[in-house]
């Protein structure tokens, strides 16, 4: 990038000619030497000739020789960088793969081989070729924390371009096979439902029936040229694009919808996702989700009481749920907190990032995290193990995992 920006600066701010055959004077021959290297490209090479050139008709030659000396220097370290191979796992510490990836060499590649990535994975327009477990380390670094891709070069060893398509093609592959596909899975959720449901009970929940949390998150964006008020939040007063996820005990976010206008109510997420739909399963009878005062009680959906029929045992009833409830912020926080690329708002530009699959992703990723590392904040405070990673990802139907 800073080859590439350096001569569109100077290609821009300089009539460009065609150099001389053999630029005269010292910075002439230091042009000349330095282009006889080999290790600089076509462009560079012609920036130094026309450098020199310049130099020459300025007249100080001994500034624009110390000048291109320093140029090279600089290029070279760079081609150095950019030409030492990809990241080898192999020689990461465990702690440093965790500060950069959240996640060490081994849980990378289980998330690799979980997610059913085939071995060389290639973008086919950029003819982009990669093995899984880079494509997965570059997935992850770029999400962990805000990051220039011009910064992420030397780490790497590969061009801004390259680890821009790679990104987004691991993020449009993930998305497609599992992340739009995050519902909830009576066949898998049927045989721990009991348990959710006492989970809760045991934190002294007064619904012995609630087996997960209901909620609507608001997930802040730039503001955008067009359209600014379907994605602004009276309520939040930003601009942002709204989830729907249903939070289960253990920590996992079994639902997520979306995305919709920041505009948008929770009641009108809640019909749109169709949730209610996928409750009305017989698995689900007697069981319900439980959900703030955004919420309309129904069949599977409990609310609290209103305050305008508010009773001591009612009351005691809402400060009991709420207790337990603010478990579905914990799931959100903890997106935010692995993947804080996410919260870094000039980058959440709704017309040129896709933002929605960033996130779909993003939780998509926190769930296998929580599911490795078999705890989590939720899962601690309920005492509810997650579960494995092959269990969690057999909750996903089978044709998404076709490679």
């Amino acid at each position: 990038m800073f080859r590439a920006r350096l001569f569109q600066h100077n290609r821009a701010s300089v009539s460009v000619r065609p150099p001389p055959a053999a630029a005269r004077g010292a910075a002439g021959l230091a042009a000349e030497g330095l282009r006889a290297m080999g290790s600089l490209s076509a462009e560079e090479q012609e920036l130094l000739l026309l450098l020199a050139a310049m130099a020459d008709t300025a007249g100080d030659e001994v500034a624009a020789t110390t000048a291109l000396v320093a140029l090279a220097a600089a290029l070279e370290e760079r081609e150095r960088d950019l030409t030492r191979g990809a990241i080898d796992l192999d020689t990461l510490s465990p702690a440093r793969c965790v500060e950069r990836f959240r996640v060490d060499a081994a849980g990378i590649r289980r998330m690799a081989a979980a997610l059913r990535l085939p071995e060389t994975i290639s973008e086919p327009q950029r003819r982009c070729v990669v093995r899984r477990d880079e494509a997965m380390c570059i997935l992850l670094r770029r999400l962990c924390y805000p990051a220039r891709w011009a910064d992420l070069e030397a780490e790497f060893g590969r061009s801004s371009a390259f680890l821009c398509t790679v990104f987004l093609h691991m993020v449009e592959l993930i998305d497609e096979r599992y992340a739009a596909d995050m519902r909830l899975n009576p066949a898998a959720l049927a045989p721990r439902l009991r348990s959710y449901a006492d989970a809760i009970a045991a934190k002294g929940a007064p619904l012995d029936v609630c087996f997960g949390f209901v909620d609507g998150t608001a997930w802040q964006v730039c503001r955008p040229s067009w359209l600014q008020r379907e994605v602004y939040s009276g309520h939040k007063r930003y601009h942002c694009l709204k989830f729907q996820a249903v939070q289960l005990p253990d920590g996992i976010i079994a639902d997520l919808s979306g995305p919709w206008a920041g505009r948008r109510h929770d009641q009108f997420m809640l019909v749109a996702s169709e949730l209610e739909q996928r409750l009305s399963s017989a698995v689900f009878d007697g069981y319900v989700l439980y959900g703030d005062e955004g919420y309309t009680y129904s069949e599977h959906i409990a609310v609290p009481f209103r305050t305008a029929y508010m009773t001591e045992e009612r009351r005691a009833f809402n400060d009991g749920m709420a207790a337990v409830r603010v478990s579905v912020e914990w799931g959100f926080m903890r997106v935010k907190q692995l993947f804080a690329y996410l919260a870094f708002v000039p980058s959440q530009r709704i017309y040129s990032s896709p933002v929605a699959k960033l996130y779909r992703v993003a939780v998509l990723l926190t769930n296998m995290i929580t599911c490795m590392n078999g705890a989590s904040q939720a899962s601690d405070y309920f005492h509810c193990a997650p579960p494995s990673l092959d269990d969690y990802m057999a909750w996903f139907p089978a044709r998404r995992h076709d490679a």
